[in-house]
């Protein structure tokens, strides 16, 4: 089966039964809690992404890593996705069960890129901004990118806007290629 479709059937099924049991706000931050630690850490990922570490052994690193601090249901829907040897699976999963989080709760996702960081007022304007243009909650991601070397890039869901020094640098080098490259022809 598809990789894809593995992680997106498992995230719906954690949200269709979360949302049955009035659970979706605390499975939800379990969720994020889930994927932040296989994120941060290199070595947790490798583990369960190892097919020769048996189920029952990753069942009780989850147990210790978890348990206390994540709901119940959330804790078997880990031991479920173990017991299924799916484990390798569950950053996909988190990614999957927020997006159909958020496609459920209207919100929009966006990415705000910079050169360097800015000021918490402008991350604030920002979501203002875009909340009251989409008419919906939105989720802002601050991205810090050296390589832009000045300006902004606004993402929200499939719109893009780049205002950053590097794409009009980019633009003129076009520019002065095309130009050049007219005049020999």
């Amino acid at each position: 089966m598809n990789q894809s479709k593995i992680a997106v059937r498992y995230a719906k099924a954690l949200f269709l039964l979360a949302k049955e049991k009035n659970l979706l706000e605390p499975v939800r931050n379990d969720i994020n809690l889930i994927y932040r630690v296989i994120k941060e850490s290199e070595e947790i990922h490798a583990y369960f992404s190892n097919p020769v570490v048996k189920p029952l052994a990753k069942k009780q690193v989850l147990h210790r890593l978890f348990d206390g601090r994540i709901n119940e249901m959330s804790l078997n829907f880990l031991s479920l996705v173990t017991t299924n040897k799916r484990e390798q699976h569950l950053s996909d999963i988190c990614r999957n069960f927020n997006d159909i989080y958020r496609a459920d709760k209207g919100i929009k996702t966006v990415v705000f890129s910079t050169a360097v960081p800015m000021p918490e007022a402008i991350y604030l304007g920002i979501t203002d901004i875009t909340s009251g243009l989409f008419k919906s909650q939105v989720e802002l991601t601050r991205n810090t990118d050296v390589s832009l070397i000045g300006g902004f890039i606004l993402q929200v869901e499939d719109l893009l806007y780049n205002s950053s020094v590097r794409a009009k640098l980019d633009h003129i080098r076009k520019e002065i290629v095309n130009t050049s490259f007219d005049k020999k022809m």
